[in-house]
C-alpha cells in the first residue's frame, strides 16, 4: 500500500474488515458550540461525528464551511451520512437575503440548512414547553430557558442529557411554532418566522428512536 509523505498510510473505505462509521458533520456560528455537544451527546458514538472547520457567523460562510468539510471528509449519502448547517435568524431583517442565498448554495447537495428563530436556545426551549411567545432577542430566549432549567450557560456540556426524556416533545412542539408561523402568514426563514426551529428535521434524519 502507497504511504503518503509523513509515513501515515491513506485511510480505504469499505474494505470488508470492518464497518464505515455514519459520519455526522455540523457547521455552527462562531465559537458557538452548544449545538455540538447536544448531538455528540445524542449521537454517543454512533456516528462519527466532525465539526466543520471555522468560526464564522455569517450564514453564507457557515454554509461554504460544510460543503468543504463534506469534501474533505469523503461524505457519501449513500452510506447514511447527514450534514447540517445550524445558523440563528437573532430576529434580523438583514439576514433574509445571506439565509436565501446560504439556502441555495446548499441546493444539489445532501446538506441541510437548519435555522433558528431567534437562536438554537428555542430548540432547546421546546422541550420543556410549546410557544407562541414573540421574544425580542436571543438573550430574550437564553433566558426564558434558564428560568426553566434553575440555570443555563452556553456551551454547557450536559444540556443534552438534561433534556434528553423530552426530545419526542421538543420535536412535536418544534413542528407546531413551524405551523403556527405558517398559519400567521410568516415566510419560512425570514426574520418574523418566529418562534421557530428546524432542528427536529436533524433528530428525525438521525432516526432517534425518540423522534418517532
Amino acid at each position: 500500500m502507497v504511504t503518503s509523505k509523513r509515513g501515515y498510510q491513506p485511510k480505504r473505505r469499505n474494505t470488508g474488515l470492518r464497518e464505515r462509521k455514519k459520519l455526522l458533520i455540523i457547521s455552527t456560528e462562531g465559537k458557538n458550540k452548544t449545538e455540538t455537544q447536544y448531538f455528540r451527546q445524542l449521537i454517543n458514538q454512533t456516528r462519527r461525528v466532525i465539526v466543520a472547520r471555522g468560526n464564522d457567523t455569517d450564514p453564507i460562510q457557515i454554509v461554504e464551511h460544510l460543503k468543504e468539510e463534506m469534501k474533505d471528509s469523503d461524505f457519501d449519502p449513500d452510506q447514511g451520512d447527514l450534514a447540517f448547517a445550524f445558523v440563528d435568524h437573532d430576529l434580523k431583517p438583514e439576514k433574509d437575503a445571506a439565509i436565501a442565498t446560504a439556502e441555495a448554495i446548499l441546493v444539489n447537495t445532501h446538506g441541510k440548512l437548519l435555522v433558528s428563530n431567534p437562536c438554537f436556545e428555542i430548540w432547546l426551549l421546546a422541550h420543556l414547553r410549546y410557544t407562541t411567545r414573540r421574544f425580542r432577542s436571543s438573550q430574550d430566549v437564553i433566558n426564558e430557558l434558564a428560568k426553566e432549567l434553575g440555570g443555563y450557560e452556553k456551551g454547557d456540556p450536559f444540556i443534552h442529557d438534561k433534556l434528553k426524556d423530552k426530545i419526542s416533545d421538543a420535536v412535536q412542539n418544534a413542528k407546531r411554532m413551524e405551523e403556527s408561523c405558517r398559519k400567521d402568514g410568516y415566510t419560512y426563514h425570514k426574520h418574523d418566522f418566529s418562534p421557530c426551529t428546524d432542528v427536529y428535521k436533524a433528530i428525525i434524519d438521525i432516526k432517534n428512536p425518540l423522534a418517532k
